[in-house]
């Protein structure tokens, strides 16, 4: 079998693909074998075997892990093949070959999740031994080192991913141990790197060491976040933590003197002290703050963030984006240090009331070194003039494409770009300090606002932007309207080829942060002349920068609670030419989303206003959609743009109905993997479509096949299609069950009693409203071919659905009993047949049938259920079946007690049968062609026009004269005098 599997790893890395594939063949066989696992351990043990050979072996047993180490797999390693495996498993991190090496700490490290400490109890102290002994290796002892540690790093960082309680807490036992031995070896291996550094030994000789030395930071920086519930109460924590202070601005020093692969890896180091710092400020936000030097490592950062500002108006380089990085993270520190002094639930993180003290002196050392008035004012300076300046690449890359460097703008995180994360500070500044910050900032922004000199336009810039930040923290000291008038009005004055287009970029995206500022009708009025004319393409200093910010602050503006439609329709008609001139120059199919966002948003406020630019609007989606190509944004966009216009246009929509038919068969119907993305906006076009439509059509109806294949989908399509259906009912009821109810039937069969019961409800009202618009004589046989009807009486009779269910099935017969209710007792005995082939029973059916739908009279709370249901168990009189004549004293009963609880008018109506929680697409959809059909329905519904006790009185009244007089019927059916309950 060695031999077998050997030769068949060899076959694996030969160049004969006949071979390859017979080779993966045969490993594949093996897999379940029990010495497959433990024989491929062997041969990549064995140095002698090609490394090739070794790859292949290791990459094999490392899928086996995933695949076969758990009890619970099938064919799962057997327990005394995984402990001789994890017996020999450590001594692969030996390996000299470094690919080869990692390969088995990553195999050690995923067995050491699963078995640890249950399997593999000794596992840490096994670890501890092997790196003790790894130094006596005088030759190779660094390699070594390096090998296990990085093996260690590996297993720690597996157990740390662990979300499962148990398992966490497992790790938190082993970690002070592990803690304190990898914290020797890090403190020992970075004294010497220094050491050596400071005494000019060999580059080489230093890397090694320092390499070293990073692993095991590695490793603790693991430990501290997740291996301790309270971090500050560690000794040898605290100990690391104000290391890791000092050795990061150490560090951060030393990198001026070293250079190439020495400095990369510096840069890296510091980076990860970074992540460290963040990483525990995040998961452990108090315990950073209450370690020693806390408030002394964010004034290091302060200091880096304050001495390297002008580095980034250099070129871009290796350090530029080290001190990047660098000065990201010390601003994201600094939001962490606002969110610390400033988090009301701190407290309650901890279980120990003596640490309040702790907190509360951190509170004050923060406020007094860093969070103080001068500092703040600072800070504030220092992102204003330094960070938030549009940088000589910013300008180079706005000229050079002007749409790309918008779209890159928009795409900035505050995490992870250096503007962003600088404005995101600055905004919480601003929220906690504004009180202190105001009066100095605005000073500033009065005077910086008031210059036109060329050499400050680019800090003008930045300190519009900080106002746009902050003008909500102190829109108490601004008058927009004065600022508007005298200072940005002004501002779109300017014409100078060099800094124009960037203030009136910033101008334009202040005025959609100031949407929520109180401002005069006029002030509002000359903002839309503002986007009027910065969105007019053949303004010579309108690139398309401007004009997508332009377009992306309008749509702001417009979407804002205030906006009233009558300030802009007058430039309408400019700016749709803008916009769609605008989508057409695009070369992105990200701007174009944007602009088609914007035109939605302007839709969807001016509703039907948009009639006259609908025509333009819909011309320009079909090139659109071709220009998209595989991307599923911009179409579903596409499809959002159509439905707000039939929205909005109604009526008036149908002119467009065969592009839009088209694009539904296109969207529902295609192949293609993206269209899986349209599926929801399309069924919401296809449902608005419905809505507004007054009169069907044939285009209108072919469309119904597709629907009737969703019925198959899930929960959330499945609704949507029934709100589809029901809107065909409404609209073409008749043609709807005429021609597809065998088909939609059969389905709806397929789903009752399967489904939740929201979504029952809702196929129970798509079935109502059947019953409501068409005659029963239509489908009465399909009914019963399709399944449908056995459906509902089976969960009837059996019990088997909750009784808000039930209550709606017999909603439904009710329904059908009103039109015609020989088809009930009909339908009851086809059931019986169905059931009892042999010897099928009506009576005892029709009986149980009468007993159930009696008894869940007194579940039926609501009024208008009950007299639907009344209605259609007192139409069975009609039949003059005897089986339904032997209830009569039942329903007699139920009749006293309706007829006294429910007082209507003349018509049969009455306010408790108004209920608008009944159906939910009332209230959905305001003045459209369905709610008028709703509302013509209701006016028919005989819960609303049928004065139930003359309806009693009639039915009852035959049925008494067709069983030969009152005096015979109370004798045949032992009744008392019923007149009683009529007077």
């Amino acid at each position: 079998m060695n031999k077998e599997i050997l030769q068949a790893l060899y076959d694996s890395v030969s160049q004969d693909a006949s071979l390859i594939k017979l080779s993966e063949e045969k490993l594949k066989s093996w897999e379940t074998v029990p010495e497959f696992y433990l024989t491929l351990q062997d041969i990549f043990l064995n140095k002698e075997f090609p490394v090739n050979v070794r790859w292949i072996s290791i990459i094999y047993f490392k899928n086996g892990i995933d695949k076969y180490w758990r009890k619970s797999a099938k064919n799962s390693i057997s327990f005394e093949k995984k402990e001789k495996i994890r017996k020999r498993i450590l001594q692969g991190s030996e390996d000299k070959n470094h690919l080869l090496a990692v390969q088995n700490s990553l195999v050690a490290a995923r067995i050491a999740r699963l078995d640890f400490p249950h399997d593999w109890p000794h596992l840490f102290q096994e670890l501890f031994f092997i790196i003790k002994n790894s130094t006596s290796h005088a030759s190779d002892s660094c390699m070594l080192l390096h090998r296990h540690l990085y093996t260690l790093y590996q297993i720690v960082k597996n157990l740390c991913a662990s979300r499962l309680v148990k398992a966490r807490r497992n790790f938190q036992q082993i970690a002070p141990e592990l803690f304190e031995f990898i914290y020797g070896a890090f403190k020992n291996y970075t004294d010497q790197w220094i050491h050596m550094f400071q005494s000019n030994a060999l580059e080489t000789d230093i890397f090694a060491i320092l390499q070293i030395s990073h692993l095991c930071f590695k490793i603790l920086r693991r430990l501290i976040i997740y291996g301790f519930e309270y971090p500050y109460k560690n000794e040898n924590l605290r100990s690391f933590f104000q290391l890791s202070y000092m050795y990061l601005k150490l560090y951060f020093n030393l990198c001026e003197y070293v250079k190439g692969d020495m400095c990369t890896f510096l840069y890296s180091y510091i980076i990860l002290f970074g992540k460290m710092f963040l990483e525990f400020s995040s998961t452990q936000l108090t315990s950073i703050f209450l370690m020693p030097n806390s408030s002394e490592l964010i004034m290091v950062y302060l200091d880096i963030i304050e001495k390297n500002a002008d580095i980034f108006n250099e070129q871009n380089t290796e350090r530029t984006n080290f001190i990047c990085k660098i000065v990201i993270q010390g601003l994201l520190l600094i939001k962490h240090g606002i969110k610390f002094l400033h988090n009301s639930d701190l407290l309650l993180e901890f279980k120990l009331e003596n640490y309040r003290q702790e907190i509360e002196e951190t509170y004050k050392i923060l406020e007094k070194n860093i969070f103080n008035p001068e500092m703040l004012k600072k800070i504030l300076e220092i992102l204003i003039t330094k960070y938030m300046v549009l940088r000589p690449n910013d300008l180079f890359t706005w000229e050079e494409n002007p749409e790309q460097w918008f779209l890159s703008q928009e795409k900035q995180s505050w995490e992870y770009d250096l503007r962003p994360c600088a404005e995101s500070l600055l905004a919480d500044i601003f929220s906690i300090y504004s009180k202190i910050l105001s009066s100095p900032f605005l000073s500033l922004f009065q005077t910086i606002a008031t210059s036109f000199d060329e050499s400050t336009f680019l800090l003008k810039e930045a300190v519009y932007n900080a106002f746009g930040i902050g003008i909500n923290f102190f829109s108490d000291s601004v008058d927009f309207d004065s600022i508007f008038l005298n200072i940005f009005s002004k501002d779109i004055q300017i014409h100078n080829q060099r800094i124009s287009k960037i203030i009136y970029r910033r101008i334009l995206i202040l005025i959609s942060q100031c949407t929520s500022l109180e401002s005069s009708k006029n002030i509002q009025t000359n903002i839309y002349v503002i986007f009027e004319k910065f969105l007019n393409a053949y303004e010579e200093s309108n690139d398309l920068a401007i004009q997508l910010t332009a377009a992306v602050s309008l749509k702001q503006c417009v979407d804002e609670w205030s906006f009233e439609e009558e300030q802009l329709l007058p430039y309408l008609k400019s700016i749709f030419k803008s916009l769609l001139h605008l989508i057409n120059q695009c070369e992105f199919s990200d701007s174009k989303l944007k602009v088609l966002q914007v035109i939605n948003v302007i839709i969807e406020r001016i509703k039907q206003q948009i009639l006259p630019y609908a025509q333009n609007i819909i011309d320009t989606l079909p090139l659109l959609w071709e220009q998209s190509e595989e991307g599923h944004l911009l179409k579903v966009i596409i499809i959002i743009t159509l439905t707000k216009l039939v929205k909005s246009l109604k009526k008036e929509s149908e002119k467009y109905h065969p592009l839009i038919i088209q694009l539904i068969q296109y969207s529902i119907s295609s192949s293609l993997n993206t269209n899986i993305y349209l599926i929801e906006d399309t069924l919401e076009l296809w449902h608005s479509l419905l809505q507004e439509t007054q009169n069907s059509s044939f285009q209108i109806l072919s469309l119904i096949p597709l629907a009737i294949n969703f019925l198959d989908y899930g929960n959330d399509v499945l609704k949507k299609i029934l709100c589809i259906f029901e809107s065909y009912i409404l609209l073409s009821g008749d043609e709807f069950m005429k021609h597809y109810s065998l088909p939609f039937l059969s389905k709806f069969s397929n789903l009752l009693g399967n489904l939740h019961p929201d979504t029952s409800h809702v196929i129970i009202r798509v079935l109502d409203f059947a019953l409501q618009t068409t005659s029963i004589h239509l489908y009465a046989n399909t009914l019963v071919s399709s399944g449908c009807i056995f459906k509902i009486l089976e969960s009837i009779m059996i019990n088997k659905e909750l009784k808000p269910i039930v209550i709606q099935y017999f909603s439904l017969i009710s329904r059908i009993s009103l039109q015609n209710p020989h088809i009930i007792l009909d339908f009851l005995g086809e059931f019986s047949f169905k059931i009892e082939q042999n010897s099928p029973n009506n009576q005892e059916i029709i009986s149980n049938f009468l007993n159930i739908w009696i008894s869940i009279f007194d579940n039926i709370g609501n009024p208008k259920y009950r007299k639907l249901n009344v209605m259609g168990i007192t139409a069975l009189l009609i039949t003059n079946n005897p089986y339904v004549l032997i209830n009569i004293n039942h329903l007699i009963n139920i009749w006293s007690e309706t007829l006294s609880e429910i007082k209507e008018n003349k018509e049969g109506d009455a306010l408790i049968y108004w209920n608008k929680h009944d159906d939910e697409n009332y209230l959905s959809v305001t003045n459209s062609s369905e709610t008028i059909r709703r509302q013509e329905l209701i006016k028919k519904d005989p819960i609303h026009t049928t004065y139930l006790k003359t309806y009693i009185q009639q039915i009852f009244f035959s049925c008494v004269e067709a069983n030969h007089g009152m005096e015979q019927f109370k004798i045949n059916y032992q009744i008392d005098d019923i007149l009683d309950i009529f007077s």
